[in-house]
């Protein structure tokens, strides 16, 4: 079943950095006859919108990378889907990504997921992401 959520809300003011969401490690699965199952494991997250907000009256910057290991802590060049991008006073900008990304990355450990990570350079930015957690 697929859940359809605000995948996370994050509000940068000068100059800092967040993760913006972290795809939720796999669970070990219950066995029972009684009921539904209630303990669903996230397979993959598809991020569908990212909203990005300058809420003050002066230019900012900023930056969204996505991680394949949520425990890196300043990405690198490649990681980068949007890198010091200028946001004019009080402009928001809407973008459909369609990013996917898997619970447990090829390559990384079984501690840290995959994640969206963004930065301000300048000014106050809101950033919020919307999209789907794909479960089994």
């Amino acid at each position: 079943m697929d859940r359809y959520k605000v995948l996370g809300k994050v509000n940068l003011t000068t100059p800092s950095s967040s993760l913006l969401y972290t795809v939720p490690l796999p669970t070990v699965f219950e066995n029972t006859d009684v009921g539904p199952r209630t303990d669903a494991t996230v397979l993959y997250t598809i991020v569908s919108s990212i909203i990005i907000s300058n809420q003050l009256f002066t230019n900012s910057h900023f930056s969204i990378a996505v991680l394949d290991d949520s425990s890196v802590v300043t990405p690198v060049a490649a990681d980068y889907i949007f890198k010091s991008i200028l946001l004019e006073s009080w402009v928001t900008m809407v973008v459909s990504p369609g990013i996917t990304l898997p619970s447990i990355p090829q390559g990384a450990d079984l501690l840290h997921g995959a994640a969206l990570w963004v930065k301000c350079d300048t000014g106050n930015i809101t950033v919020q992401a919307y999209g789907a957690e794909v479960t089994q």
